[in-house]
């Protein structure tokens, strides 16, 4: 469902997420998130954009006093001080914080979308290289959040949008929509019985 309605030959398989049996140890803060006010943001521009100074400086003046709970994957170090609402870690935990989150604030990653669908999370994409643009308007288009321009971005835009994704219905009813196509196609498991099913069909043709 998120891919769309494009058409792709037979022996193109989709299977979703392959998030199954991923065990990570990373250490994070789950006390505070615990004791923080709902709701819960996660809040990343990846491993490769995470130190856009910029953005983040945006991020505190948008939700510094709102009554959330940031999560934000990004260096500690990065601004001098950050809003007591927010946790701050240059790497978390992701695939066990997304289920507790409320919402997403991404670059539009594939790797970040995807997981935070998985979830049935709602999000606001902000793309700004790559192939970005287009995951961005995969989620537009599927109706799970908000495309958000990052040349032009301003802390009011990322509240108002915020609001809206919470507030909305439509959104969370959408990533949810998505969360089970994911599901239903299999993950780790359904590769493996595609692979499989194709060996066995490889052999015995050749026999």
């Amino acid at each position: 469902e998120f891919v769309g309605n494009a058409s792709f030959p037979s022996h193109f398989h989709f299977v979703g997420p392959a998030i199954n049996h991923r065990d990570d140890q990373t250490v994070f803060n789950y006390s505070k998130l615990n004791e923080g006010v709902s709701p819960k943001i996660f809040i990343s521009l990846g491993s490769i954009l995470k130190d856009e100074k910029e953005f983040f400086q945006k991020i505190t003046e948008a939700f510094g006093d709102e009554i959330i709970t940031a999560v934000v994957v990004a260096d500690p170090n990065l601004l001098p001080t950050w809003p007591k609402n927010f946790i701050v870690q240059e790497f978390v935990p992701q695939l066990n914080l997304l289920p507790l989150m409320d919402a997403a604030i991404c670059h539009g990653g594939h790797n970040t979308v995807c997981e935070a669908l998985y979830f049935g999370l709602p999000i606001i994409t902000i793309p700004i290289v790559n192939d970005q643009s287009f995951v961005a308007s995969q989620v537009e288009n599927t109706g799970c959040g908000i495309r958000l321009k990052y040349k032009r971005l301003t802390p009011k835009q990322l509240k108002v949008s915020l609001q809206e994704v919470l507030s909305s219905e439509k959104y969370k009813q959408a990533a949810r929509m998505i969360s089970n196509s994911f599901k239903r196609a299999g993950g780790t498991k359904a590769v493996a019985v595609s692979l499989e099913e194709f060996a066995l069909k490889n052999i015995t043709a050749e026999l």
